[in-house]
């Protein structure tokens, strides 16, 4: 075997490759020894100013030594920089690179294959680690290898062990400047540094806390400056470099008026939302103040640059969301970094740059990308990560990408000065002595005399004048109106070439912010008086114009979903965290129509573990997400549109694994992903080395309505549904049975939805009623006039027969008591036998349909169902509680609350169930007999249905004795069998849920759930 086919040659040829893709960040040392204390040879060793080594360890074909020898690096200290090896890669040659012969021939099968076998092994605590993936290998190309090495050298516990030191040098600052202005000794210091903030002090709670973040952040870029090659001119007009914070801040002699004399230097130059307000704030602190806050500041900050802060990932914004005000108004929430990096990764793919651009070239330089709810920066900072990384792996450069960057592509705004100062810290940190004149970041006025909207006056194509002002009146340090001007001219329509956010989720509200006396909820931040409140309504209103897609009751998510689409270009890209209630509720139907219509390359994404909290991306939102990334096209689409769905089967934890989520997903996009409408094609798996990380399919975008396809762990439920919804009932486990026809059609043209509950007995805010009927429950043993089944009682409602739980008693208001009399007749018109479940708990409940011996009008938990013949009643409650009805409802209801499958009033006409018109008489005739056998028997709630024999003599009932459909689909073991486990199975189901009902004689009882479940 020729000499140039040993490892050790190929390892230095690998070395040389990874130095030349990031020539000025890394320093790469392969095949040399003496570079570890006590001895020890790495294979390849590469470094990074401010990050952590990681280390290479290769074999031609051995794996099992790979992993030996990358664990056994783990722990080990450089030499040089004395910094322990905290990460490092176990790989695996694949045979053309085996094969090849001369160093030519090595470089070029090293470059063009992408069949490298990787694992990285990250020490965790004291001698444990843990690998990813869990098992098997990451198999990719040279470029993916130094994505992951570059992600490798910031580890997830040294960022968790930083974060744990700034959170503790912000709360003993905040505690030293409570100490001597708090409650015990008030002055006016608190109020003026909450000025600073826009804030009001709440003297020892979060607004300190902020103003404490906000210096500190301020030190830390303070110190990336003082180690960089920036510089500043003094006094004398001469330039030299920032002195650090040790010779500014020597201990226990803190020149304070030198420090602010270097920041003010530094603003000379740029940086006015870092420097500008922990400037004022500094400069505001008494003497003795000083010491005491600035002491525990310093020292987090120093221990901080020593550890590599400058180069992680948000640290600051994380501590920052968990003090944010009015976060309950703005909802304005962290995206976790793993799902930052996993979206960054969809919305830029590696293989073609944004805009029609090259990697490498400076058409990069001209890129526009926009968060115009940046919050801490995440976002934003983790595009611009992925757009440099991805420029200097094609040979561009980083630095001279940074000021036009900076000048003219972020773009941030956002109503809250701390979260433009943190976001330009984060993405000034990227190349921190690289100066640039101007930025993009702008904090947007909200409230006040002009009832500003924030980011969403930019919906109007010409924003006001005195916008302008307000937004330079407001912003960090102030600016000049004409450099607010020119930056809104910049932010016009039609520009961007990517937008990604995590907008506020906040709805305008309804009865219940009316009873809190909140007004409208969406506007309510900051104090905001119910006045303003409705004066930024209409302004909104106003600035969307009639072909605003935002909808109060959707949410202000809405509205800026909106907002991105017009300022996308032609070909941009649209990236956003959503509620996952975008992909059903009706309120957002107009915005799904208009993704289905004016982009392509849509994409979807959510998770199906069980728990809203684990379902969502962002950090607390408590609320099921989706990730949407859509491309913009010039022309209104008329065609079939298709999208492609992922459901990951839990949330990622770190940025490795959103990393590498996104690349399996696009690695996946460039082969054949199976259809939903094809049974005959499956999900392509989702995985990371052998672990199993979720599904992949494509499906066909409704002309209207929801799109189902969300949060689904197992999709051949998708797909049994989808074909049930077209008509055809396939049988799991039997492929070679042909689907049977089953006749559905939506409620709606079977029958019509009763009143909606606040036109029952609600009253308005003047306090004239809207309904009118007051809702009491009824004395027992006396017989409602006007009985009504309103709320629900689980355990009262196991058998298909409902008692009515309320009575209706209409209102006395003598001066309209003619015209509520006559609308209390109209609601009693609607009374009728059959009501829908329209806040289904499948963990808690049974039925989906419940039938009153006697008619009554349906309430808040059981709206009516008014069927055009009432003979069909009982064909309907039998399908609706059948398993197929379960699927239906499930696959067609709101499932953003996990265990749920919510709908409305108004969505009730849409939910898909049996064509009862198309059954014959003796059909009808039969449905009603098996009604009658089945009325006594007690169901369990939906997530048992497949240890519920009531349930399957149910469905035997509907099935085979009403439609005659063969027997084999109930066989056991078979389809309709397979069908239950799978749905009992489904996390959106189960909910997580950690007990099970158990019928006992005298009622019910419940017991923790088996292993098993």
């Amino acid at each position: 075997m020729p000499t140039t086919t040993t490892e050790p040659t190929i390892n230095t040829v690998l070395g040389q490759i990874l130095a030349e893709l990031r020539p000025r960040s890394w320093r790469v040392m392969a095949e040399e020894r003496s570079r570890l204390r006590h001895g020890g040879q790495p294979d390849i060793l590469i470094e990074e100013a401010s990050r952590w080594p990681v280390v290479i360890e290769a074999e031609r074909e051995d794996h099992d030594s790979a992993e030996t020898d990358a664990i056994a690096r783990l722990r080990r200290v450089v030499s040089e920089s004395r910094r322990p090896i905290e990460s490092a890669v176990a790989l695996v040659y694949p045979p053309e690179v085996r094969r090849a012969s001369g160093i030519d021939a090595i470089r070029e099968a090293l470059t063009s294959t992408d069949g490298l076998e990787y694992a990285l092994y990250s020490r965790t605590t004291g001698f444990l680690h843990e690998r990813l993936p869990d098992s098997g290998w990451l198999r990719g190309s040279v470029n993916d290898l130094a994505m992951l090495v570059h992600r490798a050298m910031m580890p997830a516990p040294r960022v968790e062990r930083m974060g744990r030191i700034l959170e503790e040098g912000i709360e003993s600052a905040a505690a030293e400047f409570t100490e001597r202005h708090g409650s015990h000794a008030p002055d006016s210091l608190g109020d003026d540094v909450a000025t600073q903030l826009g804030q009001a002090d709440d003297q020892g709670g979060q607004t300190r806390r902020m103003a404490m973040t906000v210096i500190i952040n301020a030190l830390i870029f303070h110190e990336a400056l003082a180690e960089s090659e920036f510089l500043i001119t003094d006094a004398n007009q001469r330039q030299r470099r920032v002195r650090a914070l040790r010779e500014l801040l020597p201990a226990g002699d803190y020149d304070i008026d030198a420090l602010l004399s270097e920041w003010t230097a530094i603003l000379e130059v740029n940086y006015w939302p870092i420097f500008a307000t922990a400037k004022q704030i500094v400069g505001l602190l008494s003497s003795p103040t000083d010491v005491a806050v600035l002491r525990p500041l310093r020292r987090a900050a120093l221990r901080l640059v020593q550890r590599g802060v400058t180069k992680s990932h948000d640290l600051t914004g994380v501590i920052f969301q968990r003090l944010i005000a009015d976060r309950k108004f703005l909802a304005t929430f962290y995206t976790r970094p793993a799902a930052a990096a996993l979206l960054a990764a969809l919305a830029i793919p590696a293989d073609r740059a944004l805009g029609g651009a090259e990697w490498g070239d400076e058409s990069v330089h001209a890129l526009q990308i926009g968060d115009f709810a940046c919050g801490t920066g995440t976002l934003l900072d983790a595009a611009y990560q992925r757009i440099s990384i991805l420029h200097e792996l094609h040979g561009g450069n980083p630095k001279q990408l940074h000021a036009p960057m900076m000048e003219h592509g972020l773009v941030g705004l956002d109503v809250l000065n701390i979260a433009v100062h943190l976001t330009a810290a984060m993405l000034a940190g990227a190349q921190p002595d690289t100066p640039f004149d101007g930025e993009c970041l702008l904090t947007m006025p909200y409230g006040g005399e002009l009832a500003s909207i924030g980011s969403l006056e930019l919906l109007a194509e010409h924003v006001q004048p005195s916008m302008v002002d307000a937004a330079a009146a407001v912003t960090a340090g102030g600016r000049r109106p004409e450099d607010v001007q020119d930056l809104v001219n910049r932010v016009g329509h039609g520009q961007f070439d990517l937008v990604i956010m995590n907008p506020p989720f906040t709805r305008q509200g309804g009865q219940e912010a009316e009873r809190k006396g909140i007004g409208n909820a969406a506007f309510a931040a900051f104090e905001t008086s119910r006045q303003t409140q409705d004066a930024m309504q209409a302004k909104l209103k106003k600035a969307s114009g009639l072909d605003g897609l935002g909808s109060g009751n959707a949410g202000l998510a809405s509205h800026f979903l909106d907002l991105a689409l017009r300022k996308l270009r032609t070909g941009g890209q649209l990236a956003m965290v959503l509620p996952l209630s975008s992909m059903s509720g009706i309120t957002w139907e107009r915005i799904r129509q208009t993704i289905r219509e004016r982009c392509t390359d849509i994409m979807v994404i959510t998770i199906s573990s069980a728990g809203s909290f684990e379902r969502s991306f962002s950090a607390d939102t408590g609320m099921a997400e989706c990730l949407l990334v859509a491309t913009k096209v010039k022309q209104r689409l008329d065609t079939h549109q298709e999208a492609t769905f992922a459901v990951l089967n839990r949330r990622q934890h770190s940025l490795i694994e959103g990393d590498q989520i996104g690349i399996e997903i696009s690695t996946l996009l460039a082969g054949n992903v199976g259809s939903l409408t094809n049974p005959a094609e499956h999900a392509s798996p989702i995985r990371i080395g052998d672990d199993f990380a979720g599904n992949l399919i494509r499906a066909s975008l409704p002309d209207s309505g929801p799109w189902q396809l969300v949060g689904i762990s197992d999709l051949s439920l998708a797909q049994v549904a989808s074909a049930l919804m077209r008509g055809l009932l396939i049988y799991l486990g039997m492929p070679n049975t042909s689907p049977s026809s089953v006749p559905i059609v939506s409620v709606g043209r079977i029958g019509n939805a009763g009143p909606y509950h606040l036109d029952i007995r609600a009253d308005l805010s003047d306090g004239s009623p809207r309904g009118p009927f007051t809702v009491i429950r009824p004395p027992q043993h006396v017989a409602p006039t006007y009985p009504m089944l309103w709320a629900h009682d689980a355990k009262l409602e196991r058998r298909l027969i409902v008692a009515p739980d309320s009575e209706g008693q209409i209102k006395s208001w003598p001066q309209e008591q003619d015209a509520l009399n006559a609308k209390a007749a109209e609601i009693w018109a609607t009374a009728t036998r059959a009501h829908y479940n329209s806040d289904a708990r499948f963990n808690a409940q049974s039925l989906f349909v419940s039938i009153t011996e006697h008619k009554c009008i349906g309430g808040h938990a059981w709206p009516s169902v008014i069927l055009h013949d009432r003979s069909h009643e009982y064909a309907f409650a039998l399908w609706c509680n059948s398993t197929l009805g379960l699927l239906l409802h499930w696959w067609s209801s709101n499932k953003t609350q996990s265990g749920r499958g919510r709908t409305t009033v108004t969505g009730i006409p849409n939910i898909p169930t049996l064509d009862t018109r198309a059954l014959s008489d003796a059909q009808h005739a039969e449905a009603a007999r098996q009604f009658v056998l089945l009325a006594e028997e007690r169901f369990l709630p939906f997530d048992q249905i497949d240890e519920d024999p009531a349930r399957a003599r149910l469905d035997r009932a509907i099935l085979v004795d009403v439609l005659g459909l063969p027997t084999s689909l109930l066989e056991p073991d078979g389809p309709l069998d397979l069908l239950r486990r799978k749905l009992a199975q489904e996390p959106q189901i189960h909910g997580g849920k950690r007990s099970r009902v158990v019928f006992t004689d005298s009622g019910e009882r419940s017991v923790r759930r088996s292993d098993r479940d």
